[in-house]
C-alpha cells in the first residue's frame, strides 16, 4: 500500500440540472465520457452506487487504480478511496 494519502475537492458550477449531472457522473464505468486521461474503466463489482463497490480505472499513463466506495448519497455526492501505485 502507498505511503502516500492525498485528499482533494473539486467545485464547479455547472449549468445544468443536478439530476442530469448526477446521472453522469454516477453512471457505471461512466469515466471515460468525459476524463481526458481515463483510458478503460472497469466495474469490479457486481452493481455500482453502495458502499464496497469496486471498479478499476486504467489511466492512458499505464497506471491503475482501483476505488472502492466508502460513502454514498444518492443524488448528492460519494466517496471513494483509492488504491493503486
Amino acid at each position: 500500500m502507498s505511503k502516500y494519502v492525498a485528499e482533494f475537492y473539486v467545485e464547479k458550477e455547472i449549468q445544468a440540472p443536478s439530476q442530469v449531472i448526477w446521472n453522469i457522473i454516477a453512471k457505471p464505468e461512466g469515466l471515460t465520457e468525459y476524463h481526458p486521461f481515463m483510458e478503460k474503466h472497469t466495474l469490479t463489482s457486481s452493481q455500482w452506487g453502495h458502499i464496497g463497490d469496486q471498479d478499476l480505472l486504467n489511466y492512458y499513463s499505464g497506471f491503475v487504480y482501483e476505488r472502492t466506495i466508502v460513502a454514498w448519497i444518492d443524488g448528492v455526492g460519494f466517496d471513494v478511496y483509492y488504491n493503486g501505485p
